[in-house]
């Protein structure tokens, strides 16, 4: 079958959505699939992939490893093109920022169906960006008036138009694909309670890399990996992490990766305490080596992540989550997770001062780790992906066959 994923972001970038849409592509390529990518040219230079697509946005918009690009006119006939050249079967978009919305459009035009894998719930902390987000919303809400769209969405309580105006965006890109596919069951609830009437079925994430478990450190470490924003709190992470070195008298590391907003906080704990390390990000390579040498990996979002790449990794490395988000807890079918109390600071202390002074509380998150990890290999994607876009295929020739029918009648 010939597939177009669609991304606004994507590798040399660092993040959950690049990584899973990476791993889609390299997962149904080894099936057999052929498989093209469209995504936003940025200030890197272009990664080199067989059958990635660069699409040019206005400079301004582009920054070092990151670009949008508007749904225009000629962006969409630049996609109607490619559709048509490359005789696309199926578009499977993983992102909402603007290409993605273009994609839809020519896909529509075209009579290709269309998937959207959503990825995370960032509209909730768009407030986070202080004035930056009033541009934020508006780029959002010009990006989906190409899209057609009939239905209201009504305005939480206590929302934000800021807010509103991502998810408005979001609830009518999730109106016009044919099949959604979001990684985790608290997400696809999240968008079955706005009235979406679209099908949807969760389809996790998978990684590529073969499992492993190398031996725990013998000094427990605490590895925190990822974006260094707000949404992400490693500040709240690093204040529970003074609070708990505080608390004990035996030894523990924290080694803090990442690279964003927050990066010169982060740096100034260090100064703050011995333990505590920081690193900027790093390529996937030096990831697998970062949870080689880690006893525990900490994700400590609440209310933002979905089904974290992060968490993925880290158990088919052999370690397990120490996370404060319960509705993460469907990440974990054994013990290979450990959740804070609450999300409170406090609980989060206590939940560090247990896992470093308890000798039997890493291990056993690790050998569950071991377990859980199997649920996460290609071929479970693989076959949920290939049913959903089988379904939309046949569907879509069915419907052809009956246009064409009609007309010659």
């Amino acid at each position: 079958m010939n597939i177009l994923l669609v991304t606004d972001v994507y590798l040399p970038a660092l993040g959950g959505t690049e990584t899973a849409t990476s791993n889609q592509k390299k997962i149904l390529e080894q099936a057999g699939h052929t498989v093209y990518l469209a995504t936003a040219r940025t200030k890197s230079p272009p990664v080199s992939e067989k059958n990635v697509v660069y699409f040019d946005g206005p400079p301004l918009l582009r920054t070092g490893v990151y670009g949008m690009v508007p749904p225009t006119k000629r962006i969409i006939a630049q996609l109607i093109q490619l559709l048509s050249d490359q005789r696309i079967e199926i578009v499977h978009i993983t992102t909402e920022v603007g290409l993605a919305h273009g994609a839809t459009v020519a896909a529509k035009q075209l009579g290709i169906p269309v998937v959207f894998t959503p990825h995370t719930l960032y509209w909730r902390h768009v407030d986070n960006l202080g004035l930056a987000k009033l541009g934020a919303a508006a780029y959002f809400r010009f990006i989906s008036r190409v899209l057609p769209y009939s239905e209201k969405l009504e305005k939480l309580q206590k929302e934000s138009w800021a807010a509103w105006s991502v998810r408005l965006t979001v609830f009518r890109l999730m109106q016009s694909v044919d099949y959604a596919t979001p990684p985790s069951r608290h997400l696809l609830e999240n968008l079955q309670s706005w009235g979406i009437a679209t099908p949807m079925t969760v389809n996790q994430n998978a990684i590529t890399s073969t499992p492993r478990s190398v031996a725990l450190p013998e000094v427990p470490t605490l590895l925190w990996l990822g974006r260094l924003s707000a949404e992400k709190q490693p500040l709240e992470f690093l204040e529970a992490v003074l609070v708990a070195e505080s608390s004990v008298d035996v030894p523990f590391k924290v080694l803090i990766v990442g690279s964003g907003p927050l990066e010169k906080e982060v740096v100034a704990y260090t100064k703050k305490s011995k333990i505590i390390t920081y690193q900027p990000a790093v390529g996937p390579a030096a990831v697998r080596e970062l949870y080689d040498q880690s006893s525990v990996l900490c994700v400590t979002s609440n209310g933002f992540d979905n089904q974290p790449m992060v968490i993925v990794e880290a158990l088919n490395a052999g370690r397990g989550v120490l996370y404060r988000d319960p509705k993460l807890t469907e990440c974990f079918q054994t013990s290979s997770g450990y959740l804070a109390k609450d999300e409170s600071v406090a609980s989060l202390a206590d939940a560090i001062v247990q896992i470093v002074t308890d000798e039997d509380i890493i291990p056993t998150l690790s050998k569950a780790a071991v377990k859980d990890a199997v649920r996460y290999q290609p071929q479970a994607l693989l076959d949920r992906l290939n049913r959903v876009y089988t379904q939309l295929t046949k569907e879509d020739i069915t419907t052809r066959m009956s246009k064409s029918d009609k007309s010659n009648q």
